[in-house]
This record gives structure tokens, C-alpha cells and sequence, in this order.
């Protein structure tokens, strides 16, 4: 696992993590808070273990590029980090079903910097068409976004199923 899967472990909840440069050089590790997994919205997680990818090859380049300080990924990078803080935000402030033009915005980014086979974007094109939003929920293979009614999960399970695809609504037991 890697480190934000880390922390979800530890945490055994929903947590926002904020990688500040400033607190990693200072502390190893970043500022994690607790984020209330009653205040979710209707979350969908879509799957199919076929797709997935290792995270050390999709991230080693953009490492590089990041540490080399190239001004295309310290930009993304920055902009990933205020999209996480706005969704706590929303959620702390009630307002999850606000959150899903974030969490497309997110996967729209990580698609400008990492290389995402064509059946992961498959994926998420099929998420956004059922109605839903879609960003991964690692490095490729799984999905996860906001699904608000019922008819809009069954067009989703159905979309999804058509590519070989599992989704199931996750049940998430507030801390």
C-alpha cells in the first residue's frame, strides 16, 4: 500500500491529507484530518481488477518532473491540493453533492501528467455518461465518484457491467 492508503488504514475512515511542502520536509509526513463519513455523499466505487496498474510505474516519471520542479506538474499539483481542500470543505459544510465537478476536475488533471490506458479512461467516460462523476481511487483499475438517485446508479451498474466492470456503493462507518 502506499502512503495516503497508509494513512486511510491507520485512520480506518475518510481523512484529507494535505501534502504541504513545508510540514513533509519538517514533520515526514502530512497534515491528516479526521472528515466526518456521515457528511458523504452518495459515493459509488467501480472496479475490475483487469485494469489496474502499478502505481510505481504511473507516478516514477511525474516524481521526477516534480522534483525537478517542472512548472506544468508544480502547477497541477498545486491545483490537486486546493481541489481536495475545497471537497472537505463541502463536506464538512454539508454540501457533499457539490463535490462531483471536483472529482471529475481531478481525474481531467491526473490525465494532463500520467500516462491512463484507454479502457481506465473507458471507465470514467462511462461513469460521466450514466450521470455520475469519476476520478481513480488509486492508480488505475477503480473508480470512485458521486451517484445521487437510484435511477443514475442503475444506468451506472449498467454501463459498467457492459465493460466488465463491478460497482457497489461503499458502506462507510463514521469513526
Amino acid at each position: 500500500a502506499g502512503l495516503q492508503d497508509r494513512v486511510c488504514q491507520v485512520y480506518e475512515g475518510s481523512v484529507y491529507m494535505d501534502f504541504d511542502e513545508r510540514t513533509m520536509s519538517d514533520c515526514g509526513h502530512g497534515v491528516y484530518e479526521e472528515v466526518d463519513s456521515a457528511l458523504l455523499p452518495p459515493l459509488y466505487v467501480a472496479y475490475d481488477p483487469d485494469r489496474a496498474e502499478g502505481s510505481e510505474r504511473v507516478h516514477s516519471h511525474v516524481r521526477v518532473l516534480f522534483e525537478e520542479g517542472d512548472p506544468k506538474i508544480m502547477s497541477i499539483m498545486k491545483e490537486l491540493g486546493e481541489l481536495a481542500a475545497s471537497v472537505r470543505d463541502l463536506i464538512n459544510a454539508g454540501r457533499g453533492l457539490e463535490i462531483s465537478s471536483l472529482l471529475d476536475r481531478n481525474f481531467d488533471l491526473r490525465a494532463e501528467i500520467f500516462p491512463i490506458s484507454s479502457e481506465n479512461v473507458r471507465m470514467v467516460n462511462e461513469a460521466r455518461q450514466a450521470g455520475a462523476s469519476a476520478k481513480f481511487a488509486g492508480s488505475g483499475g477503480t473508480i470512485i465518484g458521486v451517484c445521487g438517485d437510484d435511477s443514475t446508479y442503475a444506468s451506472l451498474v449498467s454501463r459498467m457491467s457492459k465493460i466488465g466492470c463491478t460497482v457497489f456503493r461503499p458502506q462507510i462507518l463514521p469513526a
